[in-house]
C-alpha cells in the first residue's frame, strides 16, 4: 500500500476524482458520477485500515468520529428509509480524512495552484472565445436535472443563457470564483514572495465570473495580502504604507453604498447585490432565516435530509453552515466551529489574519453547498490536522 499511495497511478486517481467531486459541471449533468464516492472511500479505507496498527489518536481522526455520530444520530431519529445520502456523504468525508493523511498539505496545496493556474487560462481563453467568436458554439449541449443548458467542454464549458459570466469547469459562476479565492489565498500563504503574475490572472477570471460573493472575497484577499507583508522586520516607511491601505479598505468597505451611488460601479448588476438594503434582501439571506427556522424546531437532532428536502426554499443549501444545522442539529453547528477552530489554531498567522481567513471562509461556507465538495472537506482536515502527526505514508512533496 506505501507504493501503491506514492505511484503516479494512484495519485492521478485520486486527483481526477477528487476533481469531479469538487463542483466540475460534469457532476451536474451526469450525476452518476457522484457515486465515485464510494469507490474513492473504498480504496483510501483500505489503505486507513491498514495503517491502524500504527496509528494514535489525534485531532482529525476525533473529527472523523464526531461527523460519523452526527450522521447516525440522525439517521437514526428521522429514519425514512432512504440513508443513502448519509452513506454518500459519510463516504465523502472519510475520503477526505483519508486524503488529508496521506498526502502532505504542501503537496495538495502545490498540485491544487498548478491545476487551477492551468484551468484559469483555459477559462480566460474560452470566455474570450465564447463572447467574442462562434467558435465555441459548437460545444455539445447538455441539460442539467434543473433544465439549464451546459455547452460542455469538459476542461471549459459555459452556461448558455449566461455567457458572460465565466463558470471554467465548474457547474456555476460563484465556485469558480470560489476556488479562485481559495487559490490566491494558497498563493499567498505559501510563498514568501508571492507570483503576482499568478495573483493577477486568479483576479482577471474573478472579474470574469461576474460574482457579487467573488468581488467580495477578491478585496478581502487584497486586504490579506498586505496583512501577511506587514512583519517585524518591515521598515517603519513600510508599516506606514501598508496601515494606510488597510484603513483605505476598510473605508472603502464602510462607504461602499454611496461609491455604488456616486460612481459607474453602480451600473454592474452583480455589484448592486452588495449594497445593504440587496444583501439583508438577497436569496441568500432568506436561506439561512429559513435553515434557522428549521433548526429551532429540531434542534437536537435536526430535521433530517428528507424533511429539510421537502421544505427546502430560498435555494437554502448554499448557505452550508446553517443548512448542516437544519439537517444535523446542534452537532450541525460543529462543522462551521472546526473551520474556526482550524483558523484560530494556526500559529504563523497573526491575530487580523486569521481574522481575515475567518471571515473569507465563512463567506465561501455559505455561499455554495460546501457539504457537497470533496475538497472542502480536504481542506478542513488539513486545518485541524495535528501538526505533529506522520500521515500515513512519507511526505512525498516532490509529486506535486
Amino acid at each position: 500500500m506505501n507504493s501503491l499511495s506514492k505511484s503516479t497511478v494512484f495519485g492521478s486517481f485520486i486527483a481526477v476524482i477528487a476533481i469531479l467531486l469538487s463542483g466540475h459541471a460534469a457532476v451536474t449533468l451526469f450525476p452518476i458520477i457522484q457515486y465515485s464516492a464510494y469507490l474513492l472511500a473504498l480504496v483510501v479505507g483500505l489503505l486507513i485500515l491498514l495503517s491502524l496498527k500504527n496509528s494514535r489518536v489525534t485531532t482529525q481522526s476525533v473529527c472523523l468520529a464526531f461527523f460519523a455520530v452526527m450522521i447516525v444520530c440522525t439517521l437514526v431519529t428521522n429514519w425514512d428509509g432512504t440513508p443513502f445520502y448519509y452513506l454518500w456523504l459519510g463516504c465523502l468525508i472519510l475520503s477526505a480524512y483519508g486524503i488529508a493523511e496521506i498526502y502532505s498539505f504542501k503537496t495538495v496545496a502545490s498540485f491544487y495552484l498548478k491545476t487551477m493556474t492551468v484551468l484559469s487560462c483555459i477559462a480566460l481563453v474560452g470566455y474570450l472565445l465564447v463572447n467574442l467568436t462562434d467558435l465555441m458554439s459548437g460545444l455539445p449541449l447538455f441539460m442539467n436535472t434543473n433544465g439549464i443548458g451546459y455547452r460542455f467542454g469538459l476542461i471549459f464549458n459555459y452556461i448558455e443563457i449566461i455567457p458572460t459570466r465565466n463558470c471554467g469547469i465548474f457547474w456555476e459562476p460563484g465556485l469558480f470564483a470560489t476556488h479562485l479565492a481559495i487559490a490566491s489565498v494558497f498563493e499567498l500563504i505559501l510563498h514568501e514572495k508571492p507570483r503576482l503574475s499568478r495573483l493577477f490572472l486568479f483576479l482577471i477570471c474573478i472579474i470574469t465570473a461576474n460574482s457579487s460573493a467573488g468581488f467580495v472575497l477578491a478585496f478581502l484577499i487584497f486586504m490579506l495580502y498586505f496583512v501577511l507583508k506587514a512583519k517585524k522586520n518591515q521598515s517603519k516607511m513600510q508599516q506606514l504604507l501598508t496601515f494606510i491601505l488597510l484603513v483605505f479598505c476598510i473605508l472603502i468597505a464602510l462607504n461602499f453604498d454611496t461609491i455604488l451611488e456616486q460612481t459607474p460601479l453602480g451600473e454592474n448588476e452583480y455589484l448592486q447585490k452588495l449594497s445593504t438594503d440587496s444583501i439583508f434582501s438577497s436569496t441568500r439571506m432568506n436561506a439561512i432565516r429559513h435553515n434557522l427556522s428549521i433548526f429551532l424546531k429540531n434542534p437536537l437532532f435536526g430535521a433530517g435530509v428528507i424533511k429539510v428536502g421537502e421544505s427546502i426554499d430560498y435555494v437554502a443549501d448554499t448557505s452550508t453552515s446553517t443548512y448542516m444545522m437544519s439537517i444535523f442539529g446542534f452537532m450541525g453547528i460543529g462543522y462551521t466551529l472546526l473551520w474556526i477552530y482550524g483558523i484560530l489554531r494556526q500559529k504563523s498567522f497573526s491575530f487580523f489574519s486569521k481574522l481575515l481567513l475567518t471571515v473569507i471562509v465563512l463567506i465561501i461556507l455559505n455561499k455554495e453547498p460546501h457539504h457537497q465538495l470533496l475538497f472542502s472537506w480536504i481542506l478542513l482536515f488539513y486545518l485541524i490536522k495535528s501538526p505533529q502527526k506522520p500521515s500515513l505514508t512519507k511526505e512525498h512533496e516532490g509529486r506535486s
